[in-house]
């Protein structure tokens, strides 16, 4: 059967994939609470984004299908860069497979000696540690990370 493409060039398989994924990281965050509003008011009151030197800028990074794409109980996860086992707030333990963006080592070199880097996430904390303490062991790039 011949592939279907819209003007894009996207194929209607792709969309499928990408609708997949869609639906199995939702399922996956209904693991999580939702914040209390008084969280969300008190969040710009939490960070604090004064740089490490006078002079340098802040640049901040999203960890998720930024940095990096992961692949969550899915059927393609043995095409993952990297394989972890992480513990959920649930309790569980995830065999977590992830693909790490190409090149991102070489711009965060690049970058670290003028800029404050600084990672977010809406996911879980125990998520984005496994995935930043295994991209970052020697905390050389991530000034901090910021979390939901």
């Amino acid at each position: 059967m011949a592939s279907v493409s819209n003007p894009d060039g996207v194929s209607c398989e792709e969309y499928s994939q990408f609708a997949l994924h869609a639906i199995k990281y939702l399922s996956y965050l209904k693991d999580y609470p939702a914040p209390a509003l008084d969280e969300l008011s008190d969040l710009g009151k939490m960070v604090d984004f004064t740089p490490t030197q006078p002079g340098r800028k802040l640049v901040v990074f999203d960890l998720d299908e930024t940095l990096v794409h992961c692949i969550f109980n899915d059927p393609d996860i043995h095409d993952a860069d990297v394989f972890l086992d992480i513990k959920m707030p649930n309790g569980r333990t995830a065999n977590t497979g992830f693909n790490i963006r190409p090149y991102w080592q070489e711009l965060m070199d690049g970058i670290k000696k003028h800029w404050d880097i600084v990672v977010f996430t809406a996911s879980c904390k125990n998520y984005a540690d496994a995935i930043l303490d295994y991209m970052d062991p020697d905390n050389e790039y991530f000034e901090r990370r910021l979390y939901r």
